[in-house]
């Protein structure tokens, strides 16, 4: 079961996270949507997976994809008007602190490179790290810690809607995240969180902004 959407109303787009999807022979089974075209980046790890939902008018303004199997995927949308984004779609692994890191690297290196390029960039997905300690220098923060000094920001924060996203019997905690450049925060109207109980019956929430 997927444990993770996280969806922007206004470019219809959703960043799907942990989908556990290890091959294309999967994917081809899923049932198609007739609305959403998926852009999946699957590993055959069973904790791993992510994907990016786009509406289908949204198709002809893709310029370029990046993936990093299992773990991150990019989308780079150009719209007239030099109205460019650079929607990344993450999810960080736990248990394994090496490829934490090399997650992490990934995705900074393609946020250095959209920001270089004039990209407005939006990360969505599953951090897998509470934001209760993220002035830790613990390297599991550093793409938090890049987020946090080049002029991103924390939708959930930002709006003060610091609900958790997570929950278990025992445990629940904020480890889902929006983060958007500084320059698309002006055009924010809403961010919020949703049960996935009647759509994904997910032990994360949903999380919206629009």
């Amino acid at each position: 079961m997927w444990e993770n959407f996280c969806l922007t109303n206004k470019l219809n787009i959703i960043s799907i996270t942990e989908t556990k999807i290890a091959d294309t022979n999967t994917i081809t089974k899923l049932p198609k949507s007739k609305h959403f075209t998926y852009y999946w980046s699957c590993s055959n790890s069973p904790k791993a997976g992510t994907a990016i939902m786009i509406n289908n008018w949204l198709k002809l303004h893709i310029h370029k994809i990046h993936n990093l199997s299992g773990y991150a995927i990019a989308i780079d949308l150009f719209f007239k008007h030099d109205f460019k984004f650079h929607i990344i779609s993450v999810y960080l692994p736990c248990e394994d602190a090496q490829l934490r890191l090399t997650v992490q690297n990934t995705v900074i290196s393609w946020l250095q490179q959209a920001m270089t390029s004039s990209l407005q960039p939006i990360i969505l997905g599953d951090f897998n790290i509470s934001d209760n300690i993220l002035h830790s220098s613990s390297i599991k923060y550093k793409l938090l810690h890049f987020l946090q000094h080049n002029n991103m920001y924390d939708l959930a924060s930002h709006t003060q809607s610091l609900t958790n996203t997570w929950q278990s019997s025992r445990f629940q905690s904020r480890i889902d995240y929006i983060w958007a450049n500084h320059s698309i925060i002006r055009y924010l109207t809403s961010y919020y969180t949703d049960d996935s109980k009647t759509s994904t019956n997910s032990d994360h929430k949903i999380l919206i902004f629009s």
